[in-house]
């Protein structure tokens, strides 16, 4: 009946109703056992065995086996010697396994981290992997490995490289598919989110966009980050496909059949699969933000400050935005010869990418020009902007672009 309680206790933690007819034609039993065991039964209690004969020498086992250097093997040797009847070696190794005789090497302290529903997703690189297809052509990939602290559901997420753009494709692909965005994402100082050090500007407006904080751990610490660790041993289950796929998206299909077999695999911590928790997970997930938040950051678009003179640099030449986005970090976009600036999705301004060193929009210089010159006769200062723009148009020269 062992099993019939593990599912008990299992939809018992999930909150969900047990189906007594179903549990019983799972488990031959009748209705009335499986009502039974509901209520709290725990089965007719167990008959006391019977004493070892190795009990009378229980104190002598101890002393001698907590010897340093001392091997189970030796002390049997020398008490199978003083004490005939002590038996085989192998049940005197589970006498000594059972009561605890053995002392173990106290090991540093860990505590075990656990997190509510919907708190915490823990992501990491299984980097650098190399897989030959059964047609001898050899794939070099990463693999993106996502998963939610407390129901401990996993995703895998495929890629070629492990650029920025990369993260935040494959966070927002798992994103989709996991159904929400949880409080925080816990990883450890990865490079590519990097700048200098800290946590780049645009990883960190892409985190406020979905809605959730990205928060580092020690490199390789699988103490505060073990749960995504101890998920990249899955991968190992490749090894077996090597020479055995047909091509990349063959490849990518057993990547994702890993993973369901993953999140069917009761977890040895929680006692219950991946899948069946996360039924109750999602509910605590925030919602996904609206379609173009998604759109924006799956562009290719490079960050810039727009500095004090409201200017931001692209390939060695400024081009202007709107007062009001000075000091903040804003998205550049080039294509088909116009350079387009972004803020949070919307498209503040456009320029056409040209040589020249600086690019004002004359609505732009007009802000700031008011702004500073309060009170000034609007025509001197729109003839005082009309001057300025021509003799910024020929500082610096032009530049190839």
């Amino acid at each position: 009946m062992k099993e019939l309680r593990k599912d008990l206790w299992i939809l018992k933690m999930t909150g969900l109703k047990p189906n007594y007819s179903a549990l019983s034609r799972k488990h031959s039993v009748s209705r009335n056992t499986v009502r039974k065991y509901d209520s709290g039964y725990q089965g007719k209690a167990k008959t006391r065995k019977k004493a070892s004969r190795l009990d009378r020498y229980r104190d002598e086992i101890s002393e001698k086996i907590n010897v340093d250097g001392v091997f189970i093997s030796s002390v049997y040797q020398y008490l199978r010697k003083k004490h005939e009847e002590i038996g085989s070696e192998s049940n005197f190794r589970k006498y000594v396994k059972k009561h605890g005789l053995k002392k173990q090497k106290e090991a540093d302290a860990h505590p075990r981290f656990e997190t509510p529903y919907g708190y915490q997703m823990q992501f990491d690189w299984k980097e650098d992997m190399k897989m030959t297809s059964r047609h001898g052509e050899l794939f070099e990939f990463n693999v993106l490995t996502s998963v939610l602290s407390c129901s401990r559901m996993h995703v895998f997420e495929y890629s070629r490289t492990m650029t920025r753009q990369d993260v935040k494709a494959c966070l927002m692909e798992t994103f989709r598919r996991l159904g929400g965005v949880p409080e925080e994402a816990l990883t450890d100082n990865m490079s590519s989110i990097d700048t200098n050090g800290r946590l780049s500007e645009d990883m960190r407006q892409f985190a406020k966009d979905f809605g959730f904080r990205i928060r580092r751990c020690r490199p390789i610490s699988p103490f505060t980050k073990g749960k995504v660790e101890s998920k990249n041993r899955f991968l190992n289950w490749l090894k077996p496909y090597d020479g055995e796929f047909e091509d990349e998206q063959d490849l990518i299909r057993v990547i994702r059949e890993i993973e369901e077999e993953a999140n069917r695999k009761p977890n040895g911590t929680t006692m219950a699969p991946p899948s069946l928790l996360y039924e109750k997970e999602k509910e605590h997930l925030q919602e996904l933000p609206n379609e173009r938040v998604f759109d924006w950051h799956q562009d290719q678009r490079t960050p810039a400050k727009v500095t004090c003179e409201s200017l931001v640099t692209f390939k060695g030449c400024r081009y202007s935005v709107p007062m009001e986005y000075i000091s903040k970090t804003v998205q550049l976009k080039a294509e088909g010869g116009m350079l387009s600036i972004y803020y949070t999705g919307k498209l503040i301004q456009t320029h056409p990418i040209c040589g020249k060193r600086m690019n004002y929009d004359r609505g732009d210089y007009e802000g700031i020009m008011r702004s500073s010159m309060w009170g000034m006769d609007d025509s001197v200062l729109k003839r005082m902007v009309s001057e300025n723009l021509t003799l910024l148009d020929g500082i610096g020269g032009e530049r190839d672009v």
